[in-house]
């Protein structure tokens, strides 16, 4: 079974794939960059994204998708913009799962703040949450871009954090957008380490 989590943004949209049959960790992300027609830059992004994510859906074909849900707390000119792409995403990716015919998906929108907790402390700030993945040793820091290490990271942590979690928090905590209830209870769900 594989597993897949997704920091998502118009910019930089990190992501992890687990694969639990053996033990194997796949990350990476996907960089846009600035486009010359300023009136079309956010929709050239978001094109751009949603195609590479909605690729990597395909190729994979997880079991469990895990995203960031939008935060309603963030501040800044920004926020619109994310929050708007957060959803976008969101409905790409349901609606490539509907047209596909993926009924072994379940896919899952839990809010920044509850992501958190389960990997720490809901007050975590990015340099912290960094240190922690560098210290489990999963990934290596020194194939991404600084300004790729951020995305990539939290996509780890969704992992670990979703690894950690239970089943009635993380039912509870997340938005459950679509839920295959054969999977919860199986032995064969998730293991609750990554080996």
């Amino acid at each position: 079974m594989k597993i897949l989590t997704l920091d998502t943004s118009y910019t930089i949209s990190g992501f992890c794939v687990y694969d639990t049959e053996i033990c194997k960790i796949d990350y990476g992300c996907f960089v846009t960059k600035k486009t010359e027609n300023k009136a079309l830059d956010y929709y050239s992004r978001m094109k751009f994204q949603i195609k590479e994510i909605i690729e990597l859906i395909n190729q994979e074909r997880p079991s469990i998708i895990i995203m960031e849900a939008p935060s309603f707390f963030s501040k800044g000119n920004t926020f619109l913009q994310t929050v708007a792409s957060n959803l976008i995403f969101q409905f790409f990716i349901i609606k490539e799962i509907e047209e596909k015919e993926m009924t072994d998906v379940e896919f899952y929108t839990i809010p920044p703040r509850s992501l958190k907790k389960m990997f720490g402390s809901g007050k975590l700030e990015k340099k912290e949450i960094i240190e922690k993945i560098k210290q489990l040793g999963l990934i290596n820091f020194n194939s991404l871009k600084s300004d790729e290490i951020d995305d990539v990271a939290d996509s780890i942590m969704y992992l670990i954090a979703f690894l950690k979690s239970e089943k009635k928090e993380l039912t509870k905590k997340s938005n459950v957008i679509l839920y295959k209830k054969e999977n919860f209870g199986s032995k064969d769900f998730y293991k609750k380490k990554i080996c």
